[in-house]
């Protein structure tokens, strides 16, 4: 049975967050880059999976502003005006999703699949990478994907359940011009195809706020919380993560203002906010299982839920090479 937090996200649309991102003058809050790392991490100490799925929804968003048409743009953000959920579905199995060339230049048909289709059901405006005889596109899909052609058993998971990341064939589906965003090879554009990487760790540090505060409500509750040995651990905990956000927060900085020879230098520098943060989540998840115990690792304790949907979260992407870069210039 999937479950999808619609209570989560209509409290988000209530609240405006689904256009938050928007420039004002389509009718959004202006929220700019560094003010929505916060965000993601109050959102991911709230709920991981509803963290993960909204920062797929602001970066789809993002990519139709930053490469689509005037015409696109507007009708994007006319949709999340209405609730519309947006996602980005990128991961796939070869032979991967193709869009075969029209000679007409009127669009075409779909074929292929995604997997990890997140928000499977409920994204209703999903943006998938597909490939074409000019390289990759982005094809805005116009609605939702029937319900049959999500494949549920694909996704069983130890954690993250709620984000529902199906597999999902698009094979057969239809596509217009005014649904391809971009040119070829927009999708990787840098710096914002790597630096978006900052969105997701602000997410996974809230997770790991979650998780630490799970584990200390379980010592309180067995009276433990005065122990010198658990105060040290949790102690070490805090400068890891304080450590992993101001390193998170200093990259988006960079990425903010980087020009010319300094852009490389800036992704080197997110790289190296990846290494931190996910071995601050991972030290953060040791610390709770080692504090709560056996019995606090059994469901439903609130401890043994957060910790499964953290370690899933952290292998979402590794981290890349980039990270020796930056060392290599000190």
């Amino acid at each position: 049975m999937r479950a999808f937090p619609v209570a989560a996200f209509a409290a988000l649309q209530e609240a405006g967050l689904l256009v938050a991102t928007l420039p004002a003058a389509l009718g959004g809050g202006g929220l700019g880059t560094h003010d929505r790392v916060p965000l993601l991490r109050r959102l991911g100490r709230l709920s991981l999976p509803v963290a993960r799925l909204y920062e797929g929804h602001v970066n789809a968003l993002d990519l139709v502003l930053r490469f689509g048409t005037p015409e696109q743009r507007q009708r994007a953000a006319s949709d999340a005006q209405a609730g519309e959920l947006f996602g980005v579905w990128n991961t796939e199995e070869a032979p991967g999703v193709r869009l075969p060339h029209n000679s007409e230049g009127s669009g075409g048909v779909l074929s292929g699949h995604k997997t990890f289709a997140s928000g499977a059901g409920h994204v209703t405006r999903a943006l998938c990478p597909a490939e074409t005889d000019a390289g990759r596109v982005m094809v805005l899909l116009p609605g939702a994907p029937a319900p049959e052609r999500f494949d549920p058993s694909f996704w069983q998971p130890a954690g993250m359940r709620a984000t529902v990341s199906e597999r999902v064939d698009l094979g057969g589906l239809r596509v217009g011009v005014k649904d391809i965003i971009g040119q070829p090879g927009d999708y990787y554009r840098q710096p914002d195809f790597s630096g978006g990487a900052l969105r997701f760790l602000a997410a996974q540090l809230g997770g790991a706020d979650a998780v630490l505060d799970a584990a200390r409500a379980t010592l309180q509750r067995l009276g433990r919380q005065h122990d010198d040995v658990q105060r040290l651990r949790f102690a070490e905990v805090a400068a890891r993560l304080e450590g992993a956000w101001q390193t998170v927060l200093r990259a988006q900085r960079q990425l903010d203002t980087a020009q010319g020879s300094d852009l490389e230098r800036s992704l080197a520098y997110v790289s190296i906010a990846r290494v931190l943060t996910e071995d601050a989540c991972l030290l953060a998840c040791e610390a709770a299982e080692r504090a709560v115990g056996a019995r606090g690792l059994l469901p439903p304790a609130p401890t043994e839920r957060l910790l499964r949907d953290l370690r899933l979260y952290l292998r979402h992407l590794r981290p890349t090479r980039r990270a020796s870069t930056w060392a290599a210039s000190c």
